[in-house]
């Protein structure tokens, strides 16, 4: 009897046999232990163009231990089109792909609100691609998980302030954020009112309580500017994905809020574009909230697009003197400003006026003075700052500063106008200069006769002694203060 002898290439056929099995079993281990939906992401992302079908669909996902489930939202897709195109164009290269990563559950393709999956599989995902999540949105200004593109987190109901000039509109907004069982009787609105008047931390404030109030409702909160360019990309790009997703993103919202409206006006096809969403969302009985400055400045759209945002309009005023206190003292409690007693908030009121952002700017500044260089807030350093309106006497003059501060640093107050580079008399120009500047605004010419300097010199020499408040307030912000008090008194 012959004996049976193999031959080398059927051994080596073997082997890799072997090893085909061995690596596909080692696999399977890997993917219990791991997270399926990670694995099956990369199965996603590794198929050109299912990706964007998972977004633009808005394609949930559930897991379970004999099939994974993936469920068409019934309101993207009435006709039951897009699941009969995804089964015929991406199920089967989905279904090899995941074969080839050691998969071994089948993949189910479901249309409506209720897709069937085993009660021990994972319950059904928003998104796998990082798109926002509403789930994460919160009371107040605690950190969200992720938040919508441009919303800014402190900008809640909580942390406005109400006051005479914008409880209209505060109100307005409120009633509207909070989902009324009538939309017709605020949708859409109108919140006008000037520059840094506090219209964009209404409609933040709007956004993140709708989305607390309806998780799963689509609101969508755009800066016009933003919206602009988003139309112009989708028109000028030839792929038929990026028309789609802005379609879907702004026609289909259940709740759109634009921010500076008036930024459209003079742009046609915008506002047509505009118009269309409008029409779209409005008789769908979405909401509308917008805001712009006044009209009669800027709001100036083509006849058919002006009825549509001229619905009903609430008026932000220019806040009074005790709502800019208001302001400065809450701003102050975000920003962890000690603002002791009531007479600091009410300079920085004073002297930074009714702009919003002046005043919030002012409090960031202060804070930066505290913690960076140690400083303690004093009336010195608010007039170092701030400037030191009101406390001038009427008729005061350069010559009259000059002779303050010679007397106060104890030198003649001829070397004003020498030319002398010595290191005190720089310092008692730049000592002067700044509060000539700081008390009485002068022309920068009167200052170039009065210190025998060009103008390049009077704005290196503001700059300078703004820089010495900075770097030495222990020196020179000493003599800032106590120079203060002086010509206050004078």
């Amino acid at each position: 009897m012959t004996k049976f002898v193999p031959r080398r290439g059927f051994l080596v056929a073997e082997k890799i046999k072997v090893w085909y099995y061995w690596t596909q079993y080692l696999k399977k281990e890997v993917i219990e232990m791991a997270e399926l939906s990670t694995v099956f992401e990369k199965a996603v992302k590794g198929i050109d163009g299912l990706r964007s079908v998972f977004e633009i669909n808005h394609i949930k996902c559930a897991f379970a231990e004999d099939c994974i489930v993936l469920r068409f939202p019934a309101n993207y897709d009435p006709n039951g089109w897009y699941v009969g195109n995804f089964k015929e164009r991406f199920l089967p290269s989905l279904g090899r792909a995941l074969a080839e990563l050691g998969v071994t559950q089948s993949v189910r393709v479901e249309r409506g609100e209720h897709a069937h999956v085993d009660a021990s599989g994972t319950p059904f995902q928003t998104s796998l691609f990082g798109e926002v999540t509403r789930d994460s949105a919160q009371k107040g200004g605690q950190e969200r998980a992720s938040k919508p593109r441009g919303l800014v987190s402190e900008f809640t109901f909580e942390n406005f302030v109400v006051g005479d000039t914008n409880r209209v509109a505060h109100d307005a907004i409120l009633d509207l954020a909070s989902w009324p069982d009538n939309p017709r009787e605020l949708s859409p609105l109108l919140v006008t009112g000037g520059t840094s008047s506090g219209k964009t931390h209404l409609l933040n404030a709007a956004t993140w309580l709708a989305l607390e109030k309806r998780h799963n409702a689509r609101v969508v909160y755009v800066a016009a500017n933003d919206f602009y360019h988003h139309f112009v990309d989708s028109q000028l790009s030839d792929e038929r994905v990026k028309k789609i997703r802005f379609r879907e993103r702004y026609h289909n919202a259940d709740f759109l809020i634009v921010d500076d409206l008036h930024v459209l006006a003079g742009k046609d096809k915008t506002e047509t574009e505009f118009r269309n969403i409008y029409d779209s969302i409005m008789n769908r009985g979405g909401l509308l909230l917008m805001s712009s400055v006044p009209t009669s400045e800027a709001l100036q759209f083509r006849a058919e697009v002006s009825s549509r945002a001229s619905g009903m309009s609430v008026e932000i005023r220019q806040p009074e003197f005790n709502l800019r206190v208001a302001i400065v003292t809450k701003k102050a409690e975000l920003y962890g400003v000690p603002l002791s007693g009531d007479d600091f908030p009410t300079m920085i009121a004073e002297r930074l006026g009714p702009d919003i952002r002046k005043l919030e700017g002012g409090i960031k500044l202060l804070k930066r003075y505290v913690d960076r260089y140690g400083r303690i807030i004093s009336e010195g350093l608010l007039n170092e700052l701030f400037g030191v309106k009101g406390v001038a006497r009427e008729g005061l003059t350069i010559a009259e500063i000059q002779r303050a501060a010679a007397d106060h640093l104890q030198i003649s107050d001829k070397v004003f106008s020498l030319r002398s580079r010595s290191t005190e008399d720089v310092y008692a120009r730049d000592l002067a200069l700044y509060f000539c500047i700081k008390l009485l605004g002068r022309d920068p010419k009167v200052l170039e006769r009065a210190f025998n300097r060009d103008r390049t010199w009077v704005d290196t020499a503001f700059h300078r002694a703004q820089q010495r408040i900075a770097d030495d307030p222990h020196h020179f912000g000493k003599d800032v203060e106590v120079l203060t008090e002086i010509l206050s008194k004078s």
